[in-house]
């Protein structure tokens, strides 16, 4: 139990309001202030990237259609947790939400803020890196793997406000 704690009580340092999921009547704006936080994350991502644009246009040509489909990816990726369902489905209907339903999604929500961090922390690094090819070439396929893994949380988090079994 002391790791659950430590998940929540980190998710509420990390995004200002979040209470867990403690309160029913709270619960669609914790959801909310989750899905937002990744969000705004992911936007600063893809203004780094786009920022790096031009140099890498200039100093690396061969990478520029590999950094310009990242940049769409973390548009379509924050477009899909902005717009993902907003807990009007039964999770949020009860009552009580069931102990292993909560820490499932806190879990889910944890690696999804990080992972985010993540992301947007190696974009950030994208302009020091541009001048040395094979190191901007390492992050930007850190970053692909790390969206991939973030769209698959994403779908993870959403099977569990639908009630479908998450692995």
């Amino acid at each position: 139990m002391k790791k659950d704690l430590g998940l929540l009580e980190e998710l509420e340092l990390i995004i200002p309001g979040f209470r867990g999921y403690k309160q029913k009547e709270l619960i669609r704006e914790d959801d909310a202030l989750i899905r937002n936080h990744v969000f705004f994350l992911l936007k600063d991502a893809k203004e780094s990237i786009e920022k790096v644009l031009p140099k890498v246009l200039e100093k690396h040509p061969n990478l520029m259609e590999k950094t310009d489909d990242l940049r769409k990816e973390l548009i379509k990726v924050s477009q899909k947790i902005k717009h993902a369902s907003r807990g009007y489905s039964g999770l949020f209907d009860r009552i009580k939400i069931r102990e292993e339903e909560l820490k499932t999604l806190l879990e889910k929500d944890y690696h999804l803020v990080k992972k985010t961090r993540e992301i947007t922390e190696t974009c950030n690094s994208l302009p020091s890196l541009v001048g040395e090819e094979t190191r901007f070439k390492e992050a930007l396929d850190k970053v692909e793997e790390l969206l991939i893994s973030l769209e698959n949380l994403i779908d993870d988090r959403e099977r569990i406000f639908k009630f479908e079994e998450v692995v």
